[in-house]
C-alpha cells in the first residue's frame, strides 16, 4: 500500500455503515486494531510514546460525531513530526475515523454504546502507555461489560 496516495473511507460493513477503509487505487482494506496499534508501537523507534499519546489525544479531544476539517488539518500538522508522514496521517486518520464510528455505534436497542470513543484510547494508552502488545490490547475488551470497562478507563483518567 502507497500510504502517500492512500485515503481513508467510510464504507458499508458487515454490521452498519461505520467501517473504515483505506483506499489506494483498486485496493481496500479494513484496518484492524491490532494493525494500528502495532504501527503505533513502530512510531516509538523514532518518537517518544508518551508524544505519541499525547498526539493521539489532541486528535481525541476533537472527535465528534462527524468527520471535521479542523480535525483533519491538525491530523495533517502532526504528521509532519513523524519520520513517515504519509504513513502516520494515515495512521491517526483511521484512528479518528475510528473513534468516529465508535461515537455513532448503537446498540440492538438503538442506544448508544456507553464507552463510545474511549474505547479506542483504551487499546492505544495500554499499548503507548503500558506496553501491552498490540495483539493483547487490541483484544483486551472482548467480553468484559460496559461498566467494567468504563470504571478501567476512570481508573487511567479518561
Amino acid at each position: 500500500m502507497n500510504f502517500d496516495t492512500a485515503k481513508v473511507i467510510f464504507d458499508r460493513g458487515s454490521f452498519d455503515e461505520w467501517c473504515v477503509y483505506i483506499v489506494d487505487g483498486k485496493e481496500r482494506f479494513a484496518p484492524t486494531d491490532s494493525w494500528y496499534f502495532s504501527i503505533l508501537l513502530e512510531f516509538t523507534k523514532d518518537r517518544d510514546a508518551g508524544a505519541i499519546y499525547i498526539d493521539f489525544v489532541r486528535i481525541y479531544n476533537q472527535t465528534t460525531e462527524a468527520v471535521a476539517e479542523d480535525t483533519l488539518l491538525l491530523i495533517h500538522d502532526i504528521s509532519t513530526q513523524y519520520a513517515d508522514p504519509a504513513r502516520a496521517r494515515i495512521i491517526f486518520t483511521v484512528l479518528y475515523y475510528g473513534m468516529i464510528a465508535e461515537e455513532n455505534k448503537k446498540n440492538d436497542k438503538g442506544e448508544k454504546l456507553p464507552l463510545r470513543r474511549r474505547i479506542k484510547r483504551l487499546g492505544v494508552y495500554m499499548v503507548l502507555m503500558e506496553g501491552i502488545q498490540p495483539q493483547v490490547a487490541a483484544n483486551y475488551s472482548r467480553g468484559l461489560g460496559a461498566d467494567y470497562l468504563d470504571k478501567v478507563c476512570f481508573y487511567r483518567g479518561f
